[in-house]
């Protein structure tokens, strides 16, 4: 369809630039004065010239229009269907999905400098994940930030050694509890986390 739809557009245009050109020469000429500087005849046959002329053009420029105005709502439709995909998909592979983390993964995009309009034109479903997921990490660089204490509250004295190892299981464990009890995108991120930590 974008081929066609290119090779008509480029005919076209050659057509209206021909029409365009045949009817420049008459669009300039002031009617009534030649009237009264020509013969009746030599009047007849430049009027019946550039009504000719001017009949191309017109019908070129409608054309031109309607050409347009179906790509457009060819290229809608399109765009329309394939949204239509990326949503099916999207609810298949991110848990979770739904309008609201659509929103919010289009102004994540638009936060790291993407424009509008190329936001607004991603139907790829491979594409947006990989926005998702950009912005996921984001998320979870920050909540790992804000987690971190420097100060302990209060000193532990414990007989027993703690290991490092023990910690980590400790905050696997605490991760995945919260995980469970919220089920949030958040807690599963810190749950990823903690894991790849202990490794």
């Amino acid at each position: 369809m974008e081929t066609a739809n290119t090779k008509a557009a480029a005919q076209l245009d050659r057509l209206y630039k021909k029409a365009a050109q045949r009817w420049e020469p008459y669009a300039k000429i002031d009617m009534l004065v030649a009237s009264k500087q020509l013969d009746a005849d030599a009047f007849a046959a430049l009027r019946a010239e550039a009504q000719a002329a001017y009949d191309d053009y017109r019908f070129i420029t409608q054309e031109v229009d309607e050409f347009v105005k179906t790509a457009n709502d060819q290229r809608q439709q399109a765009i329309k269907a394939q949204a239509a995909e990326a949503v099916k998909v999207l609810q298949d592979k991110v848990p979770g999905w739904n309008q609201k983390v659509y929103d919010e993964v289009r102004a994540y995009a638009e936060s790291e400098g993407l424009p509008k309009e190329i936001v607004d034109a991603i139907t790829d479903p491979t594409a947006i994940r990989l926005i998702h997921k950009a912005m996921q990490f984001d998320k979870a660089k920050s909540v790992v930030t804000k987690k971190v204490n420097k100060t302990p509250k209060k000193v532990i004295k414990t007989t027993k050694a703690v290991t490092t190892n023990d910690v980590k299981v400790d905050k696997t464990e605490k991760a995945k509890k919260r995980l469970a009890q919220s089920g949030s995108t958040d807690d599963a991120t810190n749950l990823f986390l903690a894991r790849w930590a202990a490794e």
